[in-house]
């Protein structure tokens, strides 16, 4: 039986990285939230998200 590149086993991508933790994150400030707004808005002229 031929074998096509269809079922040949690949690697998963990502290089078997962990994955992230899912335990607690900390949280950003107003300040921090408005100043990444900003920036992002900067990059966004158009205003399409």
């Amino acid at each position: 039986m031929a074998t096509t590149t269809n079922q040949i086993k690949r690697p998963a991508l990502g290089g078997g990285a962990k994955k992230r933790s899912t335990g607690s994150r900390p949280e950003l400030t107003e300040e921090q939230k408005t100043e990444i707004r900003e920036a992002f808005d900067l990059f966004d002229a158009d205003g399409s998200g």
